[in-house]
């Protein structure tokens, strides 16, 4: 597979190499098709893979917003009370919602845990 890739990646650079040099319209608009067709197998060619069974299967690793998100824990330091956990969430819960509103994220979740376990999604 890393060979055609290979051999597409040189195809597609003499192509761009020759579409530059040309002053033919004609000539220009056939590399440039053939540009768009090698450049649209290239990614092909890095898109799928032959698996153990000789299937062709496509190679995405998902990422985390398709492996359900991320998540990180926050310990607050010395004895907290109630009221201290309380207000921590819902400064993380602000931050949280201002950043995913201008980013166009997903809902979150924030837990707390501890002195009584409360669960808010938005």
């Amino acid at each position: 597979m890393i060979a055609l890739q290979f051999g597409l990646s040189l195809v597609f650079f003499v192509l761009f190499i020759g579409y530059f040099l040309t002053a033919d319209a004609r000539k220009r608009m056939k590399l440039s098709l053939a540009l768009t067709a090698s450049l649209v197998l290239l990614c092909l060619s890095s898109l799928f893979v032959k698996g153990e069974d000789g299937q062709w299967k496509i190679k995405i690793k998902p990422g985390l917003d398709l492996k359900g998100g991320t998540q990180f824990l926050l310990e607050l330091a010395g004895e907290a009370d109630r009221s201290a956990v309380d207000q921590a969430v819902e400064v993380i819960r602000k931050r949280v919602d201002t950043r995913r509103a201008f980013l166009m994220m997903a809902g979150s979740c924030i837990t707390s845990a501890g002195l009584a376990a409360t669960t808010t999604c938005t």
